[in-house]
């Protein structure tokens, strides 16, 4: 059978613990918010990528055009 000081311990050792089980499912939750907010950057990022190669693409393809025009003119 266990003293009062033997239970009063073990009941702060499961307070303790009960505390960290606390702490860290609130960690937890907050790292997985910021992985969400992580990968809808990352998609955003991509998608802007994306982007930014098709308008440099068709960039590209008019100054050729513009190129092309100019040395027919000289000529």
């Amino acid at each position: 059978m266990q003293t009062n000081v033997e239970f009063k311990t073990s009941r702060t050792n499961f307070d303790d613990c009960q505390e960290n089980a606390d702490l860290f499912s609130k960690l937890q939750a907050e790292l997985k918010s910021q992985i969400e907010q992580y990968e809808l950057l990352y998609k955003k990022h991509v998608m802007l990528k994306s982007e930014l190669v098709e308008v440099t693409v068709k960039e590209d393809a008019v100054n050729n055009s513009q190129t092309k025009e100019i040395d027919l003119i000289k000529r």
